[in-house]
């Protein structure tokens, strides 16, 4: 199964797998993930002259590419998850607007 919930003491860890993917091929669409975080100044920082700049992208650790793109991954589960329950609650408005539509604007015939 490429995805599992596992429960414990009232959290979760969630676990996504990608089944038969070459470990080159995953390596580089996690890492371009990454690249493009690091883009937007999500990486780490470091201080240099007094001041925080983002560490370069190619002295980052494996670890840290990864961090960059597991946090991706909860950003966009999130703003699905918002977009869903925005989504609801447009068709439920938009339900009540057609059925008061339908009662109130009638033309005589």
């Amino acid at each position: 199964m490429p995805a599992s919930f596992n429960v414990h003491n009232g959290l979760v860890d969630i676990t996504l797998i990608w089944p038969n993917v070459e470990s080159a091929r995953a390596q580089e669409i996690v890492f371009g993930c990454a690249l493009y975080r690091w883009r937007l100044g999500e990486g780490p920082t470091t201080e240099v002259d007094g001041d925080m700049v983002q560490v370069p992208f190619e002295n980052l650790t494996t670890q840290q590419k990864l961090d960059l793109a597991y946090h991706s991954a909860q950003k966009l589960i999130v703003a699905e998850a918002k977009a869903s329950l925005v989504q609801t609650d447009i068709d439920v408005a938009r339900a009540a607007a057609l059925a008061y539509a339908d009662t109130n604007y009638e033309l005589p015939e």
